[in-house]
């Protein structure tokens, strides 16, 4: 499920709709390439059978509209999710608006623009926080125009977000006092000037969790623990860094 132009698949994180089952079928995607992902679903087909399936952001972006074939199951491991894997058909409907997206996704942005890119970490565990920025070091070291700043609560980061310079990538908890991520990342989707900034959810919560985090259209999940690379590679495919 690899290009000669994305050797590896995009962490972005789309909503799966399963039309003919309904809205109670909740999956999302995970390494998502031209030519197929990892749906995390517990929804079970047999190898071969042909799906619609419809990918999308909730509230961001219209679903669109892919024709897979089912290739076999996932089991779950320490770094990967239960799921199944799928690979899109050249007969899809919007295979082309998908294709243009992963491109985005993995596009690094032009050299020259003098654009900064500032990251919040909103994190209340002092620990987690030195640790979390450790790693986002390392993105640091892709770019001298990335910088990162923190937030213990989601009360701070709304006051964050709220003062220029705009920030381009929130990596949040769930559980914090005061405010909790769960309430940030709903304010921050009910304000026009936030709607679209990327979301990189890091929680110890559960899968109700996610699933109440992927209906607010954040593009990135990951349980704690996580490896660091994880989150340097995710950060770098959200911000386009390449």
């Amino acid at each position: 499920m690899t290009t000669d132009a994305h050797p590896e698949p995009i962490h972005l994180m789309l909503r799966v709709d399963f039309p003919h089952l309904g809205e109670l079928a909740r999956a999302w995607t995970d390494g998502l390439s031209p030519e197929g992902t990892l749906i995390v679903t517990e929804q079970r087909f047999p190898v071969g059978e042909r799906l619609r399936l419809g990918l999308g952001f909730p509230g961001l972006m219209e679903p669109l509209s892919i024709d897979a074939e089912v290739l076999g199951e996932q089991d779950p491991s320490v770094h990967h999710a239960a799921g199944m894997q799928v690979r899109f058909l050249p007969s899809s409907p919007d295979l082309a608006r998908l294709r243009a997206l992963v491109e985005a996704a993995g596009r690094e942005p032009g050299k020259g623009t003098g654009r900064g890119y500032r990251i919040l970490l909103v994190e209340d565990n002092p620990h987690t926080t030195e640790l979390y920025g450790y790693a986002l070091k390392r993105v640091q070291g892709v770019s001298p125009e990335v910088s990162v700043e923190f937030a213990d609560n989601g009360l701070t980061a709304m006051e964050r977000l709220n003062r220029a310079p705009a920030v381009d990538l929130v990596i949040t908890d769930l559980h914090m006092p005061v405010m909790d991520g769960f309430t940030l990342i709903s304010r921050m989707r009910a304000d026009p000037r936030f709607k679209a900034t990327p979301v990189f959810v890091i929680t110890a919560g559960d899968q109700e969790a996610r699933e109440q985090v992927l209906d607010l259209g954040v593009q990135a999940f990951m349980h704690k623990p996580v490896r660091l690379a994880q989150i340097v590679e995710t950060v770098r495919t959200l911000l386009h860094l390449g």
